[in-house]
């Protein structure tokens, strides 16, 4: 190799040195921005009570979407216990695919019609991988039309809900998070 090679040697190889440390930094920007949005969406990086950890248990089997709400006797299940008037917990899964990503639910039904609600991601197919939970909202429980009726005749057709539709969770609004003595004191029975 002569001198001129080796000068077009190294100054290909620290443009390629350089090209990569661009590329990497972009990629890291990319990663650390989708974190802070990330963050933003479970309450702006705030750490919240984390109702998963209440130790409560559903009152129904939890109600997964794919496609659409099933299995369907949660869905008929969870529409009772809010026509019921009573409180409780539901548990809600959604798990688009084909790639593991699931966000997690958990429903404390006040009994007013309205709930307070918490979720949480993950992107792996272990307990251990969750993200921080959210902030705790209040949402108002909505039924879809003729629910109340439906359950009121026993016709598991028109007798269902899920946070998805029929029905589902609107109006929510962030809140001071609840402690676990909170929601336990909901869930005593009227």
């Amino acid at each position: 190799m002569n001198s001129n090679q080796n000068t077009l040697s190294l100054t290909a190889l620290a443009l390629a040195v350089s090209f990569a440390a661009a590329c990497s930094s972009e990629v890291g920007g990319s990663s650390t921005s989708s974190s802070s949005s990330s963050s933003s969406s479970s309450g702006g990086g705030v750490m919240h009570n984390d109702l998963f950890a209440c130790g409560v248990m559903p009152d129904c089997e939890q109600i997964s979407i794919h496609i659409s709400p099933e299995p369907e006797w949660a869905l008929v299940c969870s529409a009772k216990l809010i026509v019921s008037q009573q409180p409780g917990v539901l548990s809600a899964l959604e798990n688009p695919g084909p790639v593991i990503s699931q966000t997690e639910r958990i429903i404390i039904v006040q009994g007013d019609g309205k709930a307070l609600v918490q979720s949480r991601h993950r992107e792996c197919g272990t307990d251990s991988c969750w993200e921080p939970s959210s902030a705790h909202q209040i949402c108002d429980l909505v039924l879809g039309n003729n629910v109340a009726a439906g359950c009121a005749a026993m016709d598991d057709m028109t007798c269902r809900w899920s946070p998805w539709g029929p029905g589902g969770l609107e109006n929510c609004m962030d809140v001071d998070d609840w402690s676990c003595d909170d929601v336990a004191a909901v869930l005593q029975p009227k």
